[in-house]
């Protein structure tokens, strides 16, 4: 991740400019806390990875092929997911 953040400084996508190396990538990044890594102090991937979100059908493929907010009610939910997901990630 340091590795991402490092170039993130210096570049506003991973491949000069927006394309499936920051789609890809992207999937790893958004889901670092069901792996069990920290984004700390890594200033310019956390905003590289917020800024994915505002590309067009980013959110929209989220939700596929589950909308996991529709079924993670509560934050309960949500941390046994995450604990769950770290189980498989982890094996």
């Amino acid at each position: 991740m340091k590795f991402l953040d490092t170039h993130l400084s210096k570049n506003e996508w991973l491949a000069g400019e927006y394309s499936i190396a920051d789609i890809a990538n992207w999937c790893w990044v958004r889901t670092h806390n069901w792996s069990g890594v920290s984004l700390d102090g890594l200033t310019h991937l956390e905003k590289w990875k917020d800024k994915m979100y505002e590309q067009p059908g980013m959110i929209k493929g989220t939700k596929v092929p589950v909308d996991r907010e529709s079924i993670l009610k509560d934050d309960k939910d949500k941390e046994e997911f995450i604990k769950n997901a770290q189980k498989m990630v982890k094996k």
